[in-house]
């Protein structure tokens, strides 16, 4: 079985929505039918979803976690002076995220973790089919679809592949890894590449 296989399919509904409001109201149903098994997976679901949208709000509840994407992006595209690595903000970014050890530690936490970043990934996707997005000539002209794609793919390669990159690299220099971080960034390499499997 896959480390990142869900524990039932009654999880898939929350995992493929988009819109927090709705999620928010799957997981409260997934409350009353998780069976005895799901109930770390079950926690672990509950922890990101109050961590991703925190204020105590039924409507237009803010997303944490793709405000958060988009500084590791911002700072992944920024011209680094004298060639320094970005390395030590994009961990300050990733551990913005607040994403708790005990969760990142255990099997249950990291495989709810995945579908969690699959699930941003997917509406950070949903960004670049706006108009607005990547605007060239100084943000005046729009791109066109299949621009807009091709920009689309390079932002998730920055997000999914070298952002954690970066960091893990930093993290063997050490010596003394921080196993918690480490399973972060392992986790959200496998779930942006998964649920972008094209870039």
């Amino acid at each position: 079985m896959n480390a990142f296989t869900l524990p039932d399919e009654k999880w898939r509904a929350y995992y493929e929505e988009r819109l927090p409001e709705n999620r928010q109201k799957i997981l409260r149903d997934l409350e009353g039918s998780a069976a005895s098994q799901d109930a770390a997976f079950y926690s672990a679901a509950q922890t990101l979803f109050r961590l991703r949208h925190p204020q105590k709000k039924t409507e237009n509840l803010p997303d944490i976690f793709l405000w958060q994407l988009i500084q590791i992006l911002y700072i992944l595209r920024q011209k680094s002076l004298f060639g320094i690595s970005p390395a030590g903000k994009l961990k300050k970014a990733f551990k913005e995220l607040r994403i708790p050890e005990e969760l990142l530690l255990r099997e249950e936490g990291r495989c709810a973790l995945y579908w969690e970043i699959r699930n941003l990934t997917a509406r950070y996707r949903e960004t670049g089919k706006d108009i607005n997005y990547r605007k060239k000539w100084f943000g005046i002209q729009a791109l066109n679809d299949d621009e807009r794609q091709k920009e689309m793919l390079s932002d998730l390669y920055l997000i999914g592949e070298k952002g954690p990159d970066l960091c893990l690299r930093e993290e063997e220099k050490k010596g003394a890894k921080d196993e918690a971080f480490c399973a972060l960034l392992s986790v959200w390499k496998e779930a942006v590449k998964d649920a972008c499997p094209t870039y």
